[in-house]
């Protein structure tokens, strides 16, 4: 034995195995004889575990199962009962131009370590200082108006229940959850949420679809075309699909998940794929049983409390089991976006504070992380703000602050994107291309039109 072998041998046995500096993501597995990539690569004779390759879609399952919410549900279903399928392209042209989006935002938190905020912020500081206002805006009544929401769903599957502390309940419990883990619990759960909304739908729709009369109703329907009537509905659904606020937070949870280079672009590109392509069945589901069972029958889905209406002809057709389905389906659809939109506007409220203020980037994790006590401090504001606004009313002022805002939101992002990906310094591949740009040119005129029009009708409302 050389002397030079038994010293590296002494130095490995005093310092203990050498930690792997790869991401967590990326790191084999080793199991029996074979090696399996956490990714869902086989790379020797034992296969990837089904969990293995779910994880690495965990920040687009996250998305899906944030973004789509009760408005999603109530609009799908109004347009499906008014026009069949005939709006169903409409929702392809939505989650295209929405992958668009989250693809670009994934992109920019690949180009460079600091985070969406700050990489915002270095085009000029006023429009970090936008961003502030418009996510304090959100935060501030982004939970009172989806516990409210959450507590219809569960008070039509449990009757009698009290609305508001079981609204109270169903916020506090939303919190503790954001605030018990760390980015690897929470994307467990929201993979849980999505696996229950996406396949509570579609066994509603196979079952819908199973029952028409005249399935052939579905077919007929389906056509490339703008019915009479039927332009606010596809606005309401274009703009759904997908939010606005959690393609921003993607870049947050692609940070977190620790895809932090280019050397991620694919696995990213491929996780937001699959998250809307999850959300394009939902829809796709959605309508089906929105053609099913309201078209030509004369009921009107035009808000949360007529879904309720649904459980009748659902349980008279199928029986308990799928109305309960549905209503369980709608409750984790809305209890997931709170709980995904809790964790992530702490994200984007902690940083833009973190920017104006203009802290360092290397010292964004004492603010942004969570566990830490700015992150927290953030998430007891998002919780408590909607608890005394339920008893003290919502000022007026704040109501249009936040449709204001929210309308908004999207538009400025995607000025950021096209700024930010278009510059030089930028690596070619992560920069924007052609397709890209116009898809974003475009979606700036779609999106600025449409937050121009809600303006104005809040302010003369």
């Amino acid at each position: 034995m050389s002397a030079q072998w038994t010293v590296a041998a002494t130095a490995r046995a005093r310092d203990g195995p050498r930690a792997d500096p790869r991401p967590r993501d990326v790191r084999t597995v080793h199991r029996g004889g074979g090696r399996v990539g956490r990714g869902g690569a086989n790379v020797g004779t034992t296969q990837a575990t089904w969990w293995q390759k779910v994880a690495l879609f965990g920040p687009g399952l996250a998305l899906a199962a944030t973004s789509v919410g009760a408005g999603d549900l109530v609009s799908t279903l109004e347009g499906a009962g008014s026009f069949g399928m005939g709006l169903v392209w409409i929702a392809v042209v939505g989650v295209v131009i929405k992958y668009v989006l989250t693809e670009a935002s994934g992109r920019l938190q690949l180009s460079s370590p600091t985070t969406l905020m700050a990489k915002i912020a270095s085009i000029h500081i006023g429009f970090a200082w936008l961003f502030l206002v418009a996510v304090v805006a959100m935060t501030t009544l982004y939970g009172a108006g989806l516990g409210s929401v959450a507590a219809l769903a569960l008070e039509m599957m449990i009757p009698g229940l009290p609305a508001v502390p079981t609204t109270i309940a169903i916020i506090l419990i939303s919190g503790a959850i954001v605030y018990v883990g760390k980015y690897d619990f929470f994307e467990k759960y929201m993979v849980g949420f999505s696996v229950v909304m996406f396949l509570g739908v579609v066994v509603i729709a196979i079952f819908a679809a199973g029952a028409m009369e005249e399935p052939a109703t579905i077919v007929e329907t389906l056509t490339i075309s703008i019915p009479g009537g039927s332009f606010p509905a596809a606005l309401a659904m274009i703009g759904g699909i997908g939010g606005s606020a959690t393609i921003a937070i993607y870049a947050y949870w692609v940070r977190d998940k620790g895809w932090t280079d280019i050397a991620y672009l694919t696995r990213m590109r491929k996780d937001a794929a699959v998250s809307y392509a999850a959300i394009l069945v939902f829809v796709l589901s959605l309508s089906t049983v929105g053609t099913a069972l309201v078209f030509g029958t004369g009921l009107t889905i035009s808000g949360n409390a007529e879904l309720e209406a649904l459980g009748a002809p659902l349980q008279e057709l199928f029986g308990q089991f799928v109305r309960v389905t549905f209503f369980v389906t709608f409750f984790v659809v809305v209890f997931s976006s709170i709980v995904g939109g809790f964790n992530g506007f702490c994200y984007m409220l902690a940083d833009c504070i973190r920017v104006v203020r203009r802290i360092p980037d290397d010292q964004a994790d004492e603010y942004i992380a969570p566990k830490r006590p700015f992150f927290t401090a953030v998430l007891a504001f998002q919780v408590l703000a909607p608890l005394v606004i339920m008893f003290a009313g919502r000022p007026v002022q704040l109501v249009l602050a936040y449709a204001i805002s929210g309308a908004f939101f999207l538009p400025l992002l995607v000025v950021a994107f096209l700024i930010l990906l278009g510059r030089r310094r930028v690596s070619p591949e992560l920069r924007n291309s052609k397709p890209v740009t116009v898809v974003l040119v475009m979606s700036l005129v779609l999106f600025g039109s449409l937050a121009i029009s809600q303006t104005v009708g809040q302010l003369a409302g």
